[in-house]
């Protein structure tokens, strides 16, 4: 443990090479500046804030630098007695990182630290110089890095707000509000329905100008277990009981049984008279139970005929920001939040290389899925609702054309952000609030 009291030494130099208040190190060579911020805030909004001086919080390699910092933080400080360095652990792996992604080759732990914390560097005189992981929500004092600046540039004294606004996607033309899904093959909208037994479900769907779904092909079944990936009703009935070869199966509104996909490829000889679809298979059961359900309505509007715009496929140079990914199927670059956060500071998080574009992570086939999975799984992207997680947007207002929601999800009147759940789905079990890490979109840049 280097114990050396370094700042009095070089104040002279430090003070004449980076600009105030910011400070040089090494002092010989300058190769960074680092500034000192008072104000107490998280860890990630002060990587945000070192961010938006384009920085990050303070990396260390080396005792000298590590006395440096933590000798210079007694005079700096007013409060606390520790401030936030730039490193931390990811909740799923517990491996530490530097937010500016260069490698850890020198720690000064107190004690072994823990998994999702971040690093706290001690300035009392009984634990001067020491580590500790902690919670990575306390509000402590910080330090950014940054490269050499050229004389005459002045730091910002205070951190930047960043504020988040949520685009919201216009109403579909052809439904009556965003809580209703369009379906071209079908020409119909359809509406997730609260739990219910079957014949209040059928009736909450006539008060909305609809009946029970009717179902006539497995494109159809797909593009329901995108609303809701579960057991429902739907408006296949008869009133034979008990159930036999000869019953008449009809739906509620009127249109023809056309496509029966039951269970064992029979329906159940019970007096069951209402129909559950599961799986993508047909069961008759008892009327009585409660189960979510569909309902179904034909548009308002004819399906459009305009032929979609052809996309250029010619790639362009890709240039990320430092440790993201460049993925060239869509052309944009890709990186995950230094530290686990709740849903909106990963979406701020998300605007701090590009306030204009910079989102939350959206996808639209299986290819873009699997290429946000190399970056991890269990992270926030996104998918948010408004409307009791009947309906999803997403935050760069892209349409939400590829679910691949999981078994029984999304939950009705669940959390209303969703992350990838695993290398096939999507979830909305997480409240919102909890601290995960998110990926991250942003153009790829032009200059």
């Amino acid at each position: 443990m280097f114990r050396v009291f370094l700042a009095c030494i070089f104040i002279s130099s430090i003070l004449a090479a980076c600009p105030s208040p910011a400070f040089e190190w090494p002092p010989t060579t300058g190769s960074k500046c680092f500034t000192f911020f008072n104000t107490p805030t998280s860890f990630v909004k002060a990587e945000i804030a070192c961010n938006q001086n384009s920085g990050h919080l303070a990396s260390i390699h080396d005792g000298f630098t590590n006395s440096f910092l933590s000798d210079l933080a007694r005079a700096e400080f007013i409060n606390g007695t520790d401030f936030w360095i730039g490193a931390s652990s990811t909740s799923s792996e517990g491996i530490w990182k530097w937010t500016d992604n260069t490698r850890i080759d020198f720690t000064e732990w107190k004690s072994p630290p823990g998994v999702n914390q971040c690093a706290a560097l001690s300035f009392d005189k009984a634990n001067l110089g020491f580590w500790n992981g902690v919670e990575c929500s306390l509000q402590k004092p910080y330090v950014c890095e940054n490269d050499d600046i050229p004389v005459g540039t002045v730091l910002p004294l205070s951190t930047t707000t960043v504020n988040v606004e949520v685009t919201t996607i216009a109403s579909n033309a052809t439904c009556d509000s965003d809580s209703w899904s369009y379906f071209e093959q079908t020409n119909s909208c359809y509406y997730w329905g609260d739990n219910a037994d079957w014949s209040t479900a059928e009736a909450a769907c006539v008060k909305l100008g609809a009946h029970l779904v009717s179902i006539h092909g497995i494109d159809e079944i797909n593009f329901i277990h995108t609303l809701y990936n579960g057991e429902a009703w739907i408006g296949l009935y008869t009133n034979s009981s008990p159930i036999d070869w000869d019953s008449i199966w009809k739906y509620t509104d009127n249109s023809n049984v056309d496509y029966l996909n039951w269970y064992q490829t029979i329906p159940s000889h019970t007096g069951d008279q209402c129909v559950k679809l599961s799986g993508g298979l047909l069961y008759n059961i008892n009327c009585a139970t409660v189960l979510s359900n569909y309902c179904k309505k034909p548009s308002r509007m004819p399906v459009s005929t305009t032929p979609a715009l052809a996309t250029s496929t010619t790639p362009r140079p890709a240039q990320c920001p430092t440790g993201w990914s460049y993925n060239g199927a869509t052309n944009l670059c890709y990186g995950v939040t230094p530290v686990a956060v709740n849903w909106t500071e990963a979406e701020s998080y998300c605007q701090v290389f590009d306030s204009k574009n910079g989102h939350l992570a959206s996808f639209h086939n299986a290819d873009d899925f699997a290429f946000l999975n190399t970056l991890g799984t269990f992270n926030w992207i996104g998918l948010y609702s408004d409307n009791r997680a009947i309906t999803w947007k997403y935050t760069d207002g892209s349409p939400f054309d590829y679910k691949p929601w999981g078994l029984n999800n999304p939950e009705r009147d669940g959390p209303r952000c969703a992350n990838m759940y695993s290398q096939m789905s999507l979830n909305n079990v997480y409240q919102c609030s909890i601290p995960i890490r998110g990926i991250c979109q942003q153009p790829v840049y032009t200059s």
